[in-house]
């Protein structure tokens, strides 16, 4: 497995590693050496095709296909997710049912629960400070703006996406990212601040769940968690403050409307996760 880390920025989402210069200090050769042959070797795992007699490599091959990767002199490699690739995980996203963002956060919460139990309020530990009326009013005001865009026809009633807050199927809209050139359609600084928020929630879930599974979780854990749904609430605020979904914008331009509606249905089932299951707290549906 190699180690990655999100290249912190604007866009394009862009991840870097340092594995090329990790082995050469083992393999005794230059590390811009390793750092072309694995480009190499990715790129052609990238071309593998779907094939009845290689299902597993190929599914593989298709995550591999979203991402271009490119290295440095100096050896550092650079994989950066290709804006069909950041469609692709922004419709996953959107579906209550991800298999794994589920199997992130039943494991983060599994690991969690002896040190949850005895803390759920709000709290002030070692300095850190967490105020949950803020996440609980961040997911209750997406539940809101789903309502309102369901009631206006925006979002069909359909059985593709259970909503389980809202005791009613939604269909999340169809592939809105990309514009006509394949360019990501959302652009806004609080649009993009959103999706980066996104990211860094599920990465950093699963970061976590490899730790808890390699080490006892310490209180530090919870607190990681605390963190995520603080920083994911304010970009979903800002993000809701900036941009918006009726008037003009509903008239002129029902993509982005669809889109960022499509940032809404990402971002709730993420926070009710977070809220309700890992930091046992409720995750009300109206304000």
């Amino acid at each position: 497995m190699i180690s990655v880390q999100r290249v912190k920025g604007k866009m394009p989402i862009l991840y870097s590693s340092a594995i090329a210069l990790q082995l050469a200090k083992h393999c005794q050769k230059p590390a811009i050496e390793l750092a072309r042959l694995i480009t190499e070797h990715f790129s052609q795992a990238a071309l593998v095709q779907n094939s009845p007699d290689e299902p597993l490599l190929a599914g593989v091959s298709f995550s591999l296909r979203n991402f271009t990767v490119k290295f440095e002199p100096s050896g550092w490699l650079y994989f950066e997710l290709i804006p069909q690739g950041l469609a692709d995980w922004l419709q996953c996203m959107t579906y209550h049912s991800t298999p794994q963002l589920q199997q992130s956060v039943e494991g983060v919460r599994q690991e969690l629960s002896p040190v949850v139990a005895p803390q759920k309020s709000s709290k002030v530990n070692q300095g850190h400070i967490f105020d949950p009326f803020a996440v609980q009013y961040t997911h209750a005001r997406c539940c809101s703006l789903l309502r309102l865009a369901r009631e206006q026809g925006l979002l069909a009633e359909e059985s593709v996406y259970i909503n389980s807050l809202t005791s009613s199927a939604i269909a999340a809209p169809r592939n809105p990212w990309l514009n006509s050139q394949s360019e990501l359609r959302l652009v806004h600084p609080a649009e993009q601040s959103l999706i980066f928020a996104l990211i860094d929630t599920v990465d950093e879930l699963q970061s976590l769940l490899a730790a808890a599974i390699a080490l006892p979780l310490e209180p530090k854990g919870y607190r990681m968690v605390e963190r995520l749904v603080a920083v994911l609430a304010k970009a979903f605020l800002s993000f809701y403050d900036a941009c918006r979904f009726w008037g003009h914008v509903q008239q002129s331009d029902q993509a982005l409307v669809q889109a960022r509606l499509g940032l809404v249905l990402a971002t709730q089932p993420l926070l009710q996760v977070l809220i309700q299951e890992v930091l046992g707290l409720v995750a009300p549906t109206e304000l």
